[in-house]
């Protein structure tokens, strides 16, 4: 057999050595290279990132929106070191003014405080808003160029909101229905390796496929029957 190398990992200790300025992390993660960071480690396909888009007053580091639904906005926040209240009010200012669904908050380090707050928002919030809080790390294998992670610490319990909702016994059961319908399709796509990437999977009537190009995707949308209220195909275009 032959022998394998492999290589030791090293964690970057400074940050500010991949990035000097947190202007320049936002810059990077609204390229294609930083839209794949966060679907990979976030679940989210995200497309059309804006850098410092003004809402009334003031500008957000990234506003994008869900792949396929510009409706669907998308605010990101980013910070280094420790998360403290000043970039928590701007998180929550950024996605009141532009209407966001969706908030990503990364910072280096996250302060137990804070988790406990995005943790409560998620889930006294509708289930049409998702906070998410991620941890910034980059690494290194034999010197090689550094490479970023973000470990997630929280997000929204779809599940959790849903039972909150007010809603019939009848919509819940569609909206479960709905999320194991696009489940099944997003890991039968695993499994043929397809090149494409299914939205995280959720409670709505449809979803998209990113292609891998921007600007491009899949849309999916399940049709009720005729007949009734039940939804039974999906329709891509």
């Amino acid at each position: 057999m032959a022998k394998v190398t492999i290589g030791k990992r090293a964690t970057v200790e400074n940050i500010r050595t991949v990035w000097a300025k947190e202007s320049e992390l936002s810059d990077w993660l609204a390229t294609a290279e930083g839209m794949e960071l966060l679907s990979q480690d976030l679940d989210l396909q995200i497309e059309n990132p804006k850098r410092e888009l003004k809402g009334a007053n003031f500008p957000c580091d990234i506003v994008a929106n869900l792949v396929g639904d510009e409706e669907r906005i998308v605010v990101i926040e980013n910070q280094f070191g420790r998360t403290n209240h000043d970039h928590l009010a701007k998180l929550i200012t950024y996605a009141a003014t532009h209407n966001a669904m969706i908030g990503i908050w990364i910072a280096e380090e996250v302060a137990d405080d804070h988790r406990q707050v995005i943790d409560w928002l998620n889930k006294n919030t509708p289930d049409t808003i998702g906070l998410y809080l991620a941890e910034l790390k980059a690494y290194t294998i034999g010197g090689s160029p550094p490479a970023p992670q973000l470990d997630l610490v929280c997000r929204p319990n779809v599940t959790m909101k849903q039972g909150n909702a007010d809603v019939t016994d009848a919509e819940r059961e569609r909206r479960e229905r709905r999320i194991s319908f696009w489940e099944d399709i997003q890991q039968r796509m695993k499994k043929e390796k397809l090149p494409f990437q299914l939205q995280k999977p959720g409670p709505d009537h449809w979803s998209s496929i990113a292609i891998g190009r921007a600007g491009f995707h899949l849309s999916m949308l399940l049709t009720p029957m005729p007949f009734g209220n039940s939804e039974s195909t999906s329709h891509t275009s």
